[in-house]
């Protein structure tokens, strides 16, 4: 139970493969950008918990909490999308963040990656695509999959090279 968290700590949940982020408010409320609801919503840790083991996230924090959770409470309805307004969009904007989700990112590149080294019988593109792909699904949590996929490719097009 984090409950005892200063209000404006990012908390999160596993579900799914994939984590769900609010942002702890005064008086045991989460503020999250709700698939379920389609929007912010505010709600209680228990409603936002929902039997889940949650825990503080600080990858995902600002040097004022109290104006992330001023900025959280600004945010209130704003509509979910899961491509540019996600629930880990939502905390990093409330912690005057970039807006970004590392998770859709590397899943995206993954994506992209393997349906590149799938679709070419080019030995340099594929390995180039596999290791971009396989480097950005694995890049550690709190780097940015886009810069670490592109070391990956650098790094495959440099094996290629090597063994031509």
């Amino acid at each position: 139970m984090h409950i005892f968290q200063p209000p404006g700590t990012t908390l999160r949940y596993k579900i799914d493969g994939y984590w769900h982020y609010g942002i702890l408010v005064h008086s045991g409320y989460v503020i999250h950008n709700s698939k379920l609801h389609g929007r912010v919503i505010k709600e209680s840790y228990w409603d936002f918990a929902a039997g889940k083991n949650v825990e503080p996230y600080h990858c995902i924090s600002s040097v004022n909490l109290e104006l992330a959770c001023q900025r959280a409470h600004q945010y209130l309805g704003m509509a979910y999308s899961l491509f540019t307004k996600n629930c880990e969009h939502f905390v990093r904007i409330a912690h005057g963040l970039i807006p970004e989700s590392p998770q859709i990112q590397k899943a995206v590149i993954a994506t992209a990656a393997g349906t590149v080294a799938c679709a070419t019988s080019n030995r340099a593109v594929q390995l180039t695509a596999l290791c971009t792909g396989l480097a950005a699904a694995l890049a550690p949590e709190g780097s940015s999959p886009i810069a670490v996929g592109f070391w990956g490719a650098v790094t495959g097009f440099s094996i290629h090279l090597a063994t031509v």
